[in-house]
């Protein structure tokens, strides 16, 4: 951060003190430049030797709300974090085609955003097809999603006005609809851990990185500073477990610690609620009409309430003219030992009749056993929302799943799911079982069967050989009624946000023989593929392409499909430079000094830096690395403050011809803005005096033992070298 010094006096940038959360209304401002003196709850102390400005201040001087550290779950992100939003429009395509002995067809999923205009972002999307045979053609154009959305981190609260998703319970129904929706949830802090525990917390002595191991898989970083800390990345499954964190110092020390955890994204922590209203007419014939809406008025309600760390209680209510339904339920957490238990009630009426529904699971997992347990059953009349749209709901639901893991024999799988309508029964069974070798081969069988009508009964093992982190074989024998096929399959993978090529090729033999080859190649403006497939009856080619075309921040970019939000990253108009995101570099700036990542994910901290070792010698930056927190569905600007100096080298001689002593005293007077300022260097060997940005210097004074002299500097004309170099006389 540049400071300038006047004395006791020191003036920061306007742009550069956002940074520090400072108040600056009751502060003296000039033309871009804010004064910083001490006073009154603010104690300013400057360090030359480290070059450091200290500000010690009290609660009174910093603006935004200050949120508290919550023990076990971390801090919770303010709007004051959120990175400013950028002014732009955007469209996203899914493009895809295909042609065959009998058909042709083309089919398009556009998606149009807008985004800058205000809090939120308008978003919209369609569906286009077009087959045509050669007996007749079929063309269609459907709208999909049309809306408007805007958030609230303080606050925690997300509206929509427009099409959105009814929110819902495990055993409730989601359903469309266009309307307004509003929530409470923490979605808008993903990395606030709202579940029942945390994970570990304890305290740093030194600045320290903690690696976390779940299983012996590495599942996280974290830096931590001196004091206390809580790690918040909770594990990716549910169910109890091993993990163990690997605290290292700054000086290498390292200390191990193990910790036992049991995690499930069912409960919420004690005091902690989420809700969402769905007001609005209920989408009929989706993909298939654009304004298809039921005419009868809906309101759905849902909510969750944690009473206890291991206990949460959850309701769920929907309401029409014609029907009428309330439900309730709980996650309990019995012990670690014993597992997570839950139930549900719910009661509708619908037409004037009345129906019921009720539901019970359980689940427990360990290191080795998981083992879960469901039960969803309702009576005839029972109804809701999702049964006006003529979804067929199953009277009574079964799940029940186990797996086992050794280390020597591998992983043994069984389930058994069961779904009864009124007029059928759907049942059926699987057991499987995986073993991974050394240099990651895998080995597969899994055998299913029907057990309700028609007894079918399905088999397949596979070998996976990884042949590279992009490339592996894998070798198939499927068996499924009575029909016996073998496949070998290669394949080239892309990495993930890396451009490049990736292809495939697979060849099934036996019953059904088919062949399939395919290219991909992924850059900086699109993904596309191209594919062949052929079978004993027919063959048949495909291209697909995805991307996006966008104005955004007065610049049009061509580029990937737009993800949940994206950062342009700037440099100043210097091309070529290397850019990095979370240390891994993804492309460099254009021509302009930009560079767009396309697929960033909101409101969690993206460390995005440029490498500074590729500029030339003349260029000077101030930051190389900013992290930035961009809002769900928008974009935001990164700015590098590149500039290039103008240098100045002094070759100096005394006004009798002499050289001026080494180390001897210089004083350089600047005027910036009608603000004097005073740097202080040295004289170089060779009687020499090195300058930067030497057009607002006035005066340069040489002080040594025997005696000072000034330099009043010539007429220098422009140049595009790296520096000019003058000679001069000290008078």
């Amino acid at each position: 951060m540049e400071v300038r010094k006047e004395g006791d006096t020191f003036w920061i940038a306007e742009t550069e003190i956002q940074a520090l959360n400072l108040n600056t209304s009751e502060l003296t401002k000039k033309e871009g430049w804010v004064q910083l003196v001490p006073q009154s709850g603010m104690n300013i102390t400057y360090e030359p030797l480290s070059q450091s400005l200290s500000i010690i201040a009290d609660g009174h001087w910093f603006v935004g709300e200050q949120k508290p550290f919550i023990q076990g779950q971390g801090f919770l992100l303010t709007e004051s974090q959120i990175a400013p939003i950028i002014k732009g429009s955007v469209m996203n395509y899914d493009l895809f085609a295909s042609h065959d002995t009998y058909s042709k067809n083309i089919t398009a999923f556009t998606e149009f955003r807008l985004l800058g205009y205000g809090s939120g972002h308008f978003n919209t999307s369609f569906n286009s097809q077009l087959s045509k045979t050669p007996q007749t053609t079929y063309n269609q154009f459907n709208r999909l999603m049309t809306s408007w959305q805007t958030s609230d981190v303080d606050t925690l609260n997300t509206l929509t006005l427009g099409d959105a998703i009814t929110s819902g319970q495990s055993w409730t129904n989601r359903v469309r609809f266009g309307g307004i929706h509003f929530s409470h949830n923490y979605n808008l802090q993903p990395n606030f851990n709202i579940t029942s525990k945390p994970i570990y917390s304890n305290t740093a002595v030194l600045p320290s990185t903690i690696d976390l191991y779940i299983d012996g898989i590495k599942n996280s970083t974290q830096r931590i500073d001196p004091g206390q800390f809580t790690l918040n990345t909770a594990p990716s499954f549910s169910g109890a477990g091993n993990a163990q964190l690997i605290v290292t110092d700054i000086n290498g020390q390292q200390q191990k610690i193990d910790i036992s955890l049991y995690n499930t994204n069912q409960l919420i922590s004690r005091g902690l609620y989420t809700w969402d209203i769905s007001l609005g007419w209920l989408r009929e014939n989706y993909n298939e009409q654009s304004f298809g809406y039921n005419s009868k008025l809906m309101v759905v309600g849902d909510g969750r309430y944690g009473i206890t760390d291991n206990l949460t209680l959850t309701g769920h209510n929907e309401i029409n003219s014609d029907l009428q339904n309330i439900g309730a339920g709980y996650y309990w957490l019995i012990s670690p030992y014993v597992g997570v238990l839950r139930g549900n009630s719910a009661w509708s009426q619908y037409q004037n009749k009345f129906g019921y529904q009720w539901g019970l699971g359980w689940q427990w997992n360990n290191r080795q056993f998981g083992l879960s347990i469901d039960h969803q059953q309702q009576e005839t009349n029972f109804a809701d929302v999702a049964t006006q749209t003529g979804n067929l709901m199953p009277l009574k639901s079964n799940n029940a799943f186990a797996s086992w893991s050794f280390e020597d024999i591998g992983t043994l799988g069984g389930g058994w799911v069961e779904r009864k309508y009124s007029e059928r029964n759907i049942q059926y069974a699987n057991i499987s079982w995986s073993k991974s070798y050394t240099h990651y081969v895998t080995l597969s069988i899994n055998v299913a069967r029907e057990l309700s009508n028609n007894h079918n009964n399905s088999m397949y093992f596979m070998v996976s050989i990884p042949l590279s982190n992009e490339d592996y074989l894998s070798l198939q024998t499927n068996y499924d009624n009575k029909n016996i096929n073998q496949q070998i399959q290669y394949r080239h993978s892309l990495l993930p946000d890396v451009a490049g090529w990736g292809w495939g090729a697979a060849q099934q033999f036996g019953d059904n023989s088919n062949l399939h080859l395919d290219l991909t190649n992924r850059n900086a403006v699109n993904e596309w593929q191209i594919g062949y497939n052929r079978d004993r009856n027919d063959s048949s080619y495909y291209l697909s392409s995805n991307g996006a075309v966008g104005l955004l921040d007065e610049d049009v970019y061509f580029m990937r499909k737009l993800g949940n939000a994206f950062a342009i990253a700037d440099a100043s108009g210097v091309p070529d430079i290397p850019v990095y995101l979370q240390n891994i570099e993804v492309g460099k700036t254009d021509k302009q000094g930009r560079f767009l990542l396309n697929d960033l994910y909101g409101y969690e901290p993206q460390k995005i830096r440029i490498n500074a070792l590729s500029l030339s010698a003349d260029y000077r930056i101030k930051d190389t690395e900013k992290t930035v927190i961009p809002r769900e569905g928008n974009g935001t600007l990164v700015s590098f403050n590149l500039y290039r100096t103008n240098a100045l080298l002094l070759n100096v001689k005394q006004e009798d011809g002499q050289a001026i002593p080494t180390a001897a005293a210089v004083s350089i007077y600047r005027n910036k803005m009608d603000i004097d300022e005073i740097q202080n260097t040295l004289v170089g060997y060779g009687s020499q005096i090195y300058l930067e940005s030497w057009e607002t210097v006035r005066e340069i004074e040489v002080i040594w033992a025997k005696g000072k002299c000034q330099i009043t500097l010539p007429q220098i004309e422009n140049s595009s070298e790296p520096f000019v170099e003058k000679e001069v006389v000290c008078y």
